[in-house]
């Protein structure tokens, strides 16, 4: 599993939507040993920007994003992370094994 952390909230005007717009950053604040999140190569301090699951994306603006992540993966689910890591943005992708406690 994966540990988060949520940094305070900023906001900007989203001239394209016409709306004020609230983005909190996420960040990875630990990492299990042993789990996929490890595996794929998450590193603490990677600031989580989207998770696609079987080609659904989700821009994480916001720890409200959170629960919507969990309940889209199975086993068997292709899961896509892309985070910043510094100056670049990489993406980590992973296939739900059959022992993660929780997914059928």
């Amino acid at each position: 599993g994966i540990g988060l952390d949520v940094k305070s909230a900023t906001t900007y005007y989203d001239e394209e939507a016409d709306r004020t717009v609230k983005v909190q950053e996420i960040t990875v604040k630990s990492i299990e040993s042993g789990s996929y999140a490890e595996v794929m190569g998450l590193l603490v301090g990677d600031r989580l920007l989207s998770v696609t699951v079987d080609g659904k994306t989700v821009t994480v603006t916001g720890v409200h994003h959170a629960p919507e992540m969990n309940y889209l993966a199975f086993v068997g689910s292709t899961i896509t992370y892309t985070v910043r890591r510094g100056t670049e943005k990489l993406s980590f992708t992973v296939t739900v094994p059959s022992d993660v406690p929780g997914l059928t």
